[in-house]
């Protein structure tokens, strides 16, 4: 056999296949690692020591007692009372007095005496509720079906809700001559007397041979009564038996009723209650699982008589009076942290302000309290529900809901007929929800007081400390640098990348603010690297040339050094436009609970439906977060910076709903601090986020685009800066970019500056952005810096004269709707008025639209 000669040639082939078939391949082999997703502890769960409800009659029992409060339990309803030992005040978990509102409905008043609904998805498709007064506390026919278990500093109550009423369904239709025979009529359990009368219930029908009830579903209560005396209780009739005398005549009835069991635990602490739904209790039928649950929905509500209102997070802050007669207004509810990201809306939302903090509270002016209710746990997998009285009974109330499952609605369609179906997830999220409610007495018993509160709990839970260390308005400017454009070579489309503030004309920005008299500023770059806007993962960092490559951005490093620039390069890590990695698309990105891939495109101004034309954006799934920051460390860190900035992180959430390993939106969210932990420990030691979530602000030195508004929702009746006063002598914050939302007008974002105590924010570019017109960042038409130089000093000289960042936010006034008092701890007070008339204030005019420094 003749050898085969290899020459130089053919070892160099050999070598350049296998360079590229690992080139090819490195995508797979070398693609992004995946984390373990993140799960919580659960709390421990023991189900022996629990005491049967039938034996407890106490109705008055001192569960537990601190220097502040005492805390009493019903263990005859399960109901709460929590006495204030300073003030006397009692708040209870549930209306004390009989609700005199006109032509209440019965179901409401069982509402009233729940501390639970459960909302479960029903064999139809459907959402049905069940609460706990009618199924577990009091049922209809005397029975009691809960347990209660004493534990430190408080109690633990599990309720097995489920309907114990006997109906019709607990009974076969027909029965055979044999069964009939065999269970019953040769029964020594039942008497003579007793076996007659059950052959009166089931007739004989001698063509077919089978016993049948006469009017099934129409059975009286004396009937259903003995029937199941004499086939269950006497005759040991089980509901194995019901559904084979089912099955064996066809008919379909298989008996399974709801059954829920769900413990609830409740401790005292130094500041009033701490309510939990324990997981480790949730027993659930596969056929009727869990889809959230409301929590007590009537602790501390208030009545008719009550003066005060409802705080909510909502945007900025939201203020919801008592008794506003709204009731004719939608109800509030709305999901804490805002819309999924790996949720899909083909056509565009109407704008609205997302809840940023976990947190509610509730102010009866008359008697000087209130209660401050904080979700601790599973705050992202809560909404918070909202209404007034009137419309279906005479209480306000705010409360949370769990949401235990996500759903999708999905359109199909037939030939030429569409219809909606809800598709939820099959797994349910294992999280111990925890609230806390805080009472609130005296001067505490206000939205101000409320911001001091929380900012102390999140002092204590997250170690979050002052770092603002301004005492001057800075000018927070973000430039835009490369973008996409599509252009033509011989008529054949290609891809060009082009700029709109190069790494030098940054630069020259900056030194035209100096020139108009603003020092102190913070730049931050949005698309200076790996394609620019249209930005893709940043595992590997690649500067854009066209903006003057590694080179000029080292330069513009060393230059804000000089000049004491904060400067902030953007990242985004949550959405991406591409991938490098080959089929990064179905590998990385999140799926939507019907199981696509998760991608928006922009929406069509006009018609306000996804233009799918335009370039798509991705949802990265959460699981590949801990790989990307590393990776991008790796490369930023050579640039010795010691600042970085976020597009998305911090103030967005994505879930994934791949069958195989479902990660729900509190998991995401602990993927995310988990990368913080790490970004913290490295070089970097200032970050900056967009109106980020509570639990990310002990990570952060600067904050943007803060919302100024509450979402106007109809039955809000005004807004207050409640995010900003819980920031406010703690973190360096600004509101929403001043040319961007220019139809405000200048006069409105110094108001609002004013009154938040925030400092001011533009979006520039050096180019024209008359350059952007064909491309898809035509939103970007207000760009042009030279056009809002004089404007910018304007804001930053007034705000200064002012003082305001001299100090913090103390207190925050409502005189009326419009006009605002705002007080700082440098004794500066001013009174800021929105609307179109003069207001006078103890002889100080302010004029329309205007503000007026009343001391200071």
């Amino acid at each position: 056999m003749k050898k085969l000669a290899l020459t130089k040639k053919h070892y160099l082939l050999i070598i350049s296949l296998v360079l590229l078939t690992g080139f090819l391949l490195r995508p797979f082999l070398f693609g992004m690692k995946n984390s373990d997703t993140i799960n919580k502890d659960l709390m421990v769960y023991d189900v022996n020591g629990f005491i049967d409800a039938e034996e407890l009659s106490n109705s008055n029992k001192l569960v537990s007692e601190n220097s502040n409060f005492e805390l009493y339990f019903d263990e005859t309803t399960t109901h709460l009372s929590l006495k204030d030992k300073t003030t006397g005040h009692i708040w209870y978990s549930n209306p004390q007095t009989e609700d005199q509102f006109d032509n209440i409905l019965r179901e409401t008043r069982s509402l009233q005496k729940s501390t639970m609904v459960i909302n479960y998805h029903n064999k139809s498709g459907d959402v049905s509720s069940i609460n706990n007064y009618d199924f577990s506390i009091n049922h209809t026919n005397g029975m009691k079906t809960y347990e209660v278990k004493y534990i430190e500093n408080g109690v633990q109550v599990l309720y097995k809700i489920g309907d114990q009423n006997i109906n019709y369904t607990y009974f076969p239709k027909r029965l055979s001559v044999k069964r009939m025979e065999d269970l019953f009529l040769t029964n020594d359990a039942l008497t003579d007397r007793e076996k007659d009368k059950l052959t009166t219930y089931y007739e004989l029908n001698p063509i077919e041979n089978v016993y049948e009830i006469k009017g099934y579903e129409n059975m009286t209560e004396i009937v259903i009564t003995r029937l199941y005396e004499f086939m269950y209780e006497k005759s040991g009739y089980t509901t194995e038996d019901l559904n084979r005398d089912n099955k064996e005549h066809n008919i379909d009835l298989i008996r399974e009723e709801p059954y829920f069991e769900v413990a609830l635990q409740y401790q005292l602490t130094d500041s009033g209650i701490e309510t939990s739904i324990i997981d480790q209790s949730i027993v659930e039928k596969s056929f009727a699982p869990i889809v959230n649950i409301d929590l007590l929905a009537y602790f501390g509500t208030a009545s008719t008589d009550d003066e005060g209102y409802i705080l909510i997070p909502d945007g900025s802050g939201a203020i919801m009076y008592l008794n506003n007669n709204k009731n004719y207004q939608k109800s509030y509810s709305k999901r804490i942290y805002g819309t999924d990201l790996s949720e899909m809306n083909t056509v565009k939302p109407e704008p609205e302000e997302k809840i940023l903090f976990p947190m509610f509270g509730l102010v009866k002016e008359n008697i000087d309290s209130g209660i401050m209710t904080i979700i601790e746990e599973g705050a992202s997998m809560t909404s918070i529900n909202a209404d007034v009285s009137g419309r279906k009974d005479s209480y306000n109330k705010v409360y949370p809901r769990v949401h235990y499952r996500e759903y999708q609605n999905v359109v199909l369609a037939s030939g030429f007929q569409t219809f909606d179906l809800d598709i939820w997830t099959k797994e349910r999220a294992k999280i111990d929800f925890t609230v806390s409610y805080n009472v609130l007495s005296n001067e505490d018993a206000s939205y101000s007081g409320m911001a001091k509160l929380y900012q102390n709990y999140l002092k204590d839970r997250y170690d979050f400390r002052p770092v603002d260390e301004t005492d001057q308005t800075v000018l927070n400017v973000e430039v835009l640098g490369a973008f996409d454009r599509e252009k033509f070579f011989l008529g054949v489309p290609y891809t060009s990348m082009d700029s709109l503030t190069t790494f030098d004309e940054a630069k020259q920005i900056v030194e035209e603010l100096n020139n108009v008299g603003i020092s102190k500023i913070n730049l931050l770059y949005n698309g200076w690297a790996n394609d620019g806007l249209h930005s893709k993962i940043p595992t590997d960092l690649d500067v854009e040339h066209v903006l003057g490559g590694e080179d000029e951005f080292n330069s513009l490093i060393t230059y804000t050094n000089q000049e004491d620039i904060e400067f902030y390069p953007l990242i985004s890590m949550m959405k991406t436009y591409d991938y490098d990695q080959m089929l990064g698309t179905s590998r990385y990105t999140t799926r939507t609970i019907d199981g696509k891939i998760m991608k928006m495109h922009p929406y069509n101004l006009a018609t306000k439906v996804m233009d799918e034309t335009k370039t798509p954006q991705y949802t990265v799934a959460p699981e590949y977060y801990e790989y990307i920051m590393k990776n991008l460390l790796q490369d930023y860190n050579s640039y010795n910076l010691e600042t970085i900035g976020f597009n998305q992180l911090g103030n967005s959430i994505a879930s994934n709903y791949q069958k195989e390993n479902i990660i729900y939106r509190d998991q995401s969210l602990h993927f995310q601090t988990k990368i913080l932990d790490e970004l913290i420990s490295t070089d970097v030691k200032k970050v900056m986020m967009k109106s980020p979530y509570e639990q990310m602000l002990p990570y952060t030195n600067l904050i943007l685009d803060t919302p100024l508004n509450a979402t106007m929702y109809q039955i809000f009746d005004d807004s207050v800066p409640f995010y900003q006063m819980v920031l406010s002598g703690y973190v360096d914050y600004s509101g929403i970019s001043v040319n961007e939302h220019g139809e405000k007008g200048t006069q409105w974002h110094v108001l609002k500056a004013i009154e938040t105590g925030g400092n001011v924010n533009f979006v520039f570019t050096y180019k024209d952005s008359s350059v952007l017109i064909g491309t898809e960042y035509e939103q970007y038409y207000y760009t042009n810096f030279r056009n809002w130089t004089d404007t910018a000093a304007s804001i930053v000289n007034e705000l200064d004269s002012i003082g305001i960042h001299e100090g913090s936010i103390e207190n925050h006034e409502i005189l009326e709707k419009g006009i605002y008092k705002v007080t700082y701890s440098n004794d500066l007070e001013i009174i800021v008025n929105y609307t179109n008339l003069e207001y006078d204030y103890n002889g100080n005019q302010v004029n329309a639209f205007d503000y007026q420094i009343v001391s200071g």
